[in-house]
């Protein structure tokens, strides 16, 4: 009777088993469409056109970079028009937190391997504008972004920084 009350007590043990695997693939699947729809709703910010909004959607980028490790996700920003959105708000001087978000993510950008997405979207000449800030932290990305830059892969980058004096003559 013990065999039969052990055997009977085995497929309960399998099936909590299944039921908790299955828990686990169901609480990450929610998980990652959590990510999705964050990452969805933050690109939606910082394509708006209240600045209000693109500083919370900027931010929002940051903090997924952050979290995330990011270099995976920055092509499919420069796809979704993300790169060249950022670069713009470099040229919003009436708006220096937004400024300071974007060049905090565009340096991250330009540390990746999509240093010439940045360069693409004419990020050399708004970060050397960025240059003049009042705002020393802007001007502090701003350097951390053009060293990002001159450092990159492409010779294509180098040859931008070149062509814009960056390196004195």
């Amino acid at each position: 009777m013990s065999s039969a009350s052990s055997s009977a007590s085995s497929p309960s043990v399998d099936s909590d088993a299944d039921l908790n695997l299955h828990d686990v693939v169901d609480s990450a699947a929610t998980e990652q469409d959590a990510k999705v729809a964050r990452l969805q709703q933050t690109i939606g910010l910082v394509l708006s056109d209240d600045n209000d909004s693109r500083l919370k959607g900027t931010v929002g980028i940051w903090e997924i970079v952050s979290a995330e490790g990011g270099s995976g996700l920055f092509h499919q920003f420069e796809q979704l028009g993300v790169v060249g959105r950022l670069v713009e708000f470099l040229e919003i001087d009436d708006s220096p937190n937004l400024q300071f978000a974007a060049a905090r993510v565009i340096s991250a950008i330009a540390s990746s391997e999509n240093t010439l997405a940045v360069v693409k979207h004419r990020g050399v000449p708004n970060l050397l504008k960025l240059l003049c800030s009042t705002f020393d932290p802007i001007c502090e990305k701003a350097v951390e972004a053009l060293g990002e830059i001159a450092r990159g892969d492409s010779p294509d980058c180098r040859e931008t920084l070149l062509s814009v004096g960056f390196f004195g003559n």
